[in-house]
């Protein structure tokens, strides 16, 4: 049953998402996403310059305190290419399925940590359906991770049911490292996902977390089209 989340709270969370940006449709450019998804928070300037690389870190405007507030899971994603991030607040809960929008109508479903559908940004992802032992789905420690997953995705394609993609994924563990996301210091290691199929090849990016592997942030393919988008959780999901 799909269940409305937090409606009490939805005053509070329409005006912490006006000061998140809005992004739109281009070609992704994947090594300028790879150097931000490695590096320092690029928020930019009030000017829309970047910001100086010895000042202080920002979240454009977002404070941990009025994430709390909302009492509702959020995300912030952007395209690749794109210098702002659309923060998005979950809605409805279907079963493991989360859908989170933003207030300029950009749709986002969650399945744990995995994009399984988009809808208002860049070409839509009409659906994603993970195998039974995706670690971004069910999170579990990157040394338990399956050595290979599958993954079927369904793009806009001639007739209504559009085209399928299968895929099959392999992971390459990298390095320890510490991200900050939103004021919350998250310590992990970082694991590529190289995967092939149906005449397309890709490699999404994950920080999983270093004590259960939740993945708080990636860079995850949508289709040949959409490209790639950078993902974080900045509140995430429970059933609590």
């Amino acid at each position: 049953m799909v269940r409305v989340l937090a409606i009490r709270h939805a005053i509070v969370t329409m005006c912490l998402l006006a000061l998140a940006g809005c992004s739109s449709g281009g070609n992704p450019i994947v090594d300028a996403a790879l150097e931000r998804f490695t590096g320092e928070d690029d928020a930019p300037t009030a000017t829309g310059a970047p910001a100086p690389a010895n000042a202080p870190r920002r979240s454009a405007g977002i404070t941990r305190a009025a994430i709390e507030a909302t009492g509702t899971a959020m995300i912030r994603g952007r395209l690749v290419e794109e210098n702002s991030r659309s923060v998005l607040s979950g809605v409805t809960v279907n079963g493991p399925y989360v859908t989170y929008a933003s207030r300029f109508g950009q749709l986002l479903t969650l399945n744990g940590s995995l994009i399984t559908g988009s809808r208002g940004i860049g070409t839509d992802l009409l659906s994603l359906t993970p195998g039974a032992n995706d670690p971004l789905v069910r999170a579990r420690p990157v040394a338990s991770w399956p050595a290979t997953i599958r993954r079927t995705y369904r793009v806009p394609g001639p007739g209504p049911g559009g085209r399928a993609i299968t895929v099959t994924c392999r992971y390459q563990p990298g390095e320890t490292r510490e991200i900050e996301i939103v004021e919350v210091i998250h310590k992990g290691q970082q694991v590529e996902e190289i995967c092939s199929g149906d005449d397309v090849s890709f490699t999404n990016v994950h920080f999983a977390d270093a004590e259960n592997g939740f993945v708080w942030r990636s860079l995850q393919w949508l289709g040949p089209d959409q490209g790639f988008i950078d993902l974080e959780v900045l509140e995430p999901f429970t059933s609590d």
